[in-house]
């Protein structure tokens, strides 16, 4: 696979052998966003420079964005991914996802903590999926490069896609999301065939106003 700070597709924090994937396209106010979320000072010093890094990386690197695209059709993920996944691998994935669908993120490494890597995925399912959410669905990687359906989640998104991001670090996978009234940040581990959540934190959506 190329280094990630060259893919058209943007990555966000890479953590020994995971990876992280999107296409954002930010807005002013986000952009606005972050910065104001600098410097709200009652959150987990350490969670706040983990979401700051994550977040502030789609800012940076969509700067080297070649496509203006929040998604990328299933035959694109699969030629960028080819050089990380066997085409055994791929080929399982695809069977276990629906056909007509366009990927927006993802997240690859092991979840699961049997040491073969993992893979999360969230994509808009043509004629499906509902307005304005992506489904997510998670996936246990086998020796024999075949995967496993665990669950799927569909989140909301309210301004851009990317508010459903993924991170694959330290044998658990982070997920970020939002509602009306809180940002989550869930971590999640597969255990015994179910996604379970290890470590859940929300933060109110008034510090994007924190500052004013």
């Amino acid at each position: 696979m190329r280094e990630w700070l060259n893919r058209s597709v943007s990555k966000t924090v890479v953590a020994e052998n995971a990876t992280v994937g999107s296409n954002p396209t930010l807005s002013a106010d986000f952009k606005s966003f972050l910065e104001k979320f600098s410097n709200f000072n009652y959150i987990n010093i350490m969670t706040k420079i983990f979401l700051l890094t994550a977040l502030f990386s789609f800012f940076i690197l969509s700067n080297n964005t070649v496509k203006a695209q929040d998604d990328m059709d299933f035959e694109e993920f699969m030629g960028m991914m080819s050089e990380t996944m066997t085409e055994d691998q791929l080929d399982q994935l695809s069977f276990r996802l629906p056909w007509d669908i366009r990927v927006v993120g993802y997240g690859y490494g092991d979840f699961s903590g049997d040491g073969i890597n993992d893979i999360v995925l969230s994509i808009i399912e043509k004629d499906k999926t509902a307005k304005k959410s992506v489904d997510v669905y998670f996936f246990e990687g086998h020796e024999n490069s075949s995967f496993k359906r665990i669950t799927k989640k569909n989140y909301k998104w309210y301004e851009l896609t990317l508010e459903v991001a993924f991170l694959v670090k330290e044998g658990k996978c982070y997920v970020t999301s939002r509602d009306d009234n809180y940002w989550y940040f869930a971590g999640y581990e597969i255990k015994e065939d179910r996604l379970v959540d290890t470590d859940v934190e929300k933060f109110p959506i008034e510090f994007e106003n924190a500052g004013n």
